[in-house]
């Protein structure tokens, strides 16, 4: 079953705009929050800083399986760490608390399939 959840802007800070799960999404079993820069959501590149997107993923359940993250319906490509001798991203298990974060695209819209169901969030732009 797939469940929709829209999510709206609550803070700005520090150059980051935090984007949280509604009320309405209470049977999701994790929040997914977007930032743009700040000092987790920025890179190194030609000795400046470059803010970046990032999700992050905080588990409200323990032993939560995130099996595979769609971002953008599937226009957004996650990064591939394989290709850097590292391990794949997914699947990953959170426990309660834990977080999880990408870099990527821009994001709209995230599917998340995980052991306790699919949960489609969307972003106001």
């Amino acid at each position: 079953m797939i469940r929709h959840a829209k999510v709206t802007a609550v803070a700005v800070t520090m150059g980051a705009v935090s984007i949280a799960s509604p009320a309405s999404a209470q049977d999701q079993p994790f929040d997914a929050v977007k930032f743009r820069g700040g000092q987790d959501c920025s890179l190194l590149i030609g000795g400046q800083l470059t803010p970046y997107d990032c999700l992050v993923i905080t588990s409200r359940a323990n032993d939560l399986t995130i099996t595979n993250l769609t971002v953008n319906r599937g226009n957004c490509p996650l990064p591939d760490p394989t290709q850097f001798g590292a391990p794949p991203l997914l699947p990953t298990t959170l426990q309660f608390g834990e977080r999880f974060k990408i870099m990527t695209c821009n994001f709209i819209e995230i599917t998340v399939t995980t052991n306790a169901g699919e949960f489609t969030n969307t972003w106001q732009q």
